[in-house]
């Protein structure tokens, strides 16, 4: 595409509204909501997860990209403001009272204009004897609102697959409760949840035995003890996502892993400064499923660490 052809569709793109470019979104009624699409890589700020134009996005009045299913899940929660810069959504302005402190004239509830007239008529012009100023009309007292009753979602039963609706706020006690409630879990992803701990981590490798995918990515509570919960736990784990958990996953837990979970075949440990050859080692003895390796950004593993897995056919991402 040459210039000219850039320039006028970039043109065109500015002089078309947002709202022509996608189709109408009934779910959405504030009025400066509008849905969008993507022109660079980028995370929802909500959930943690890549945005791409193959999901609903939209941006509220503060320019954040985020998922259109994450605003409609922060609304139902009656989260008013925006998880990133704390910008009020449109709608968000706290209703006010129905009766402000003032004269109560013309502002009767329900009150047609004839009724109005007539009330009008039957109050006297003076209101006191001698003929003084006319009677002051009571002044209605605002009350105050009550404060919403925000009832706890229910547990879902039954699933094999989970990924919390909003991560940032995913607690240890509503991760005990899901597995409670669904020891059959198979894939589980909690990329983001900042608020668990290693806990949380060890009650999930005890209560879910057939764990096959698990995303820990981006949790800074994960531990080696964790880590190691899992190696005992969870043997048939086949997939597993460790990258950015700092400062906790160091050799100790990668060898445990290695050793407990033989059947692992994709580890990404991208950002774990912990982590050095003698975990690559580990892995390299025991797991010979592995076909896929993780390593960017973890400045303690070499080249020649790595040699043997790429030797098999593994493929390591440095």
């Amino acid at each position: 595409m040459n210039s000219r052809m850039r320039y006028l569709l970039a043109l065109l793109l500015a002089l078309t509204p947002p709202t022509a470019m996608f189709a109408a979104a009934p779910q959405l009624t504030d009025p400066d909501v509008i849905r969008v699409f993507l022109v660079k890589d980028a995370e929802c700020p909500i959930c943690i997860e890549e945005l791409c134009n193959d999901t609903p996005l939209v941006t509220p009045r503060c320019g954040h990209i985020i998922h259109e299913q994450c605003y409609l899940n922060m609304r139902r929660a009656r989260q008013q403001l925006c998880g990133t810069c704390r910008t009020p959504f449109a709608g968000a302005v706290a209703a006010q009272p129905q009766e402000e402190a003032g004269p109560a004239v013309g502002r009767g509830r329900g009150r047609s204009p004839a009724r109005e007239q007539r009330r009008r008529s039957r109050t006297p012009v003076g209101g006191r004897a001698g003929g003084g100023a006319p009677a002051q009309q009571p002044q209605a007292v605002p009350q105050p609102q009550q404060a919403a009753q925000v009832q706890p979602a229910a547990v879902p039963v039954g699933l094999e697959v989970f990924r919390p609706a909003n991560p940032g706020q995913f607690t240890d006690a509503e991760l005990r409760a899901v597995v409670a409630a669904n020891p059959g879990l198979r894939e589980v992803s909690l990329r983001g949840c900042s608020l668990i701990t290693e806990a949380a981590v060890q009650a999930l490798a005890r209560g879910c035995r057939e764990l096959r995918v698990l995303n820990l990515s981006h949790c800074p509570g994960v531990t080696d003890a964790a880590v190691q919960a899992l190696a005992q736990g969870c043997l048939q784990l086949q997939d597993l996502n460790l990258s950015n958990c700092r400062p906790g996953v160091t050799d100790a837990a990668v060898q445990a892993l290695a050793r407990g979970c033989r059947e692992l075949q994709r580890l990404r440990l991208s950002h774990c400064p912990g982590v050095t050859d003698a975990a690559v080692q580990a892995l390299a003895q025991h797991c010979l499923q592995l076909q896929n390796l993780h390593l960017s950004n973890s400045p303690g593993v070499t080249d020649a660490a790595v040699q043997d897995l790429r030797a098999r056919g593994v493929e390591v991402v440095r």
